[in-house]
Formats: structure tokens, C-alpha cells, sequence
């Protein structure tokens, strides 16, 4: 009987890493962007990434860590360039980043133009704070437009 249990582990856990480089490979990470949130802190941005994971990307990051779960969503920011992991919480599925250097200064305005490229579209991008009178919201967003900010 320990032996049919055993077996039956194995099996699992084989047919588990077996499936996760034919998904990583097909260029599904297995994660949904659902929004992110851009604040403007002078020339830096505070960036917030919520996320749905898929049941194999939450078996994979459980069984082997959150390495290529990390990977996966830096690569979702990379367009800004300088950026900084601050946390990540598989649990509610969200992180934090500081994204820094990311706007010029001129006559009392800072300006975004970089137009950074997001590699798969999230759901919505909201970019709020600093002196927008409102925030900005972008469905189906695949690049953080150009705007000024205080």
C-alpha cells in the first residue's frame, strides 16, 4: 500500500515538471495580469502588480519557489527600466516595485514620455497621485502613455 502511494507521488510529481517547461516553453507563464498601478513620486514611480496565477504556475512556484514566478513578472515591468522588486505575496497575488529615474524635470513639471512597452497586456493600468486631477485608466493596456505630473 506505501508502495501504490508512493508511486502515485511520483507519477504527480513528474507529470507536474514535466508540463511546466512545455508551458514555459509556449510562452504562457501561467500568469494574468488583472491591474497595475503606477504612482509618481518625483522622477521615480511606486508600481503595483496584481496577478492571477493558473493551478500549475501555483503548484510549480509551491514546489519549487517563486523563482520563475519573479522572473515572469520583472519581465512584465522591464519597459520601465530601472526597477526594484519590493515584495511579492503569492498569496493575494500582488507586487510592489520602485521604478526609478523615470521622468525628466523642467519649469516646475515632471514628464513621462518613455512610452514603456508592457510585454502582455493587463487589464487595466491606472496611473494616480502626485497633481493628476484624476487618475488614469487604460483597459486592455499594453504601454504606459506620455503624461505630465507635479
Amino acid at each position: 500500500m506505501v508502495r501504490l502511494h508512493v508511486l502515485v507521488i511520483v507519477s504527480t510529481l513528474l507529470l507536474l515538471v514535466g508540463t511546466a517547461p512545455a508551458q514555459a516553453a509556449s510562452g504562457d507563464a501561467g500568469i494574468h495580469y488583472t491591474k497595475i498601478i503606477v504612482e509618481p513620486d518625483g522622477p521615480d514611480f511606486h508600481v503595483t502588480v496584481y496577478f492571477n496565477t493558473g493551478f500549475m504556475t501555483k503548484v510549480f512556484s509551491m514546489l519549487f519557489g517563486t523563482g520563475s514566478l519573479r522572473a515572469s513578472i520583472l519581465d512584465e515591468v522591464a519597459g520601465f527600466g530601472d526597477v526594484d522588486l519590493q515584495t511579492l505575496d503569492t498569496t493575494d497575488c500582488v507586487a510592489s516595485f520602485v521604478a526609478s529615474n523615470q521622468s525628466s524635470y523642467s519649469d516646475g513639471w515632471y514628464m513621462y514620455d518613455s512610452n514603456a512597452r508592457l510585454p502582455v497586456p493587463v487589464d487595466q493600468l491606472e496611473i494616480r497621485g502626485g497633481s493628476l486631477d484624476r487618475p488614469i485608466i487604460i483597459n486592455n493596456a499594453t504601454e504606459v502613455p506620455d503624461f505630465f505630473y507635479q
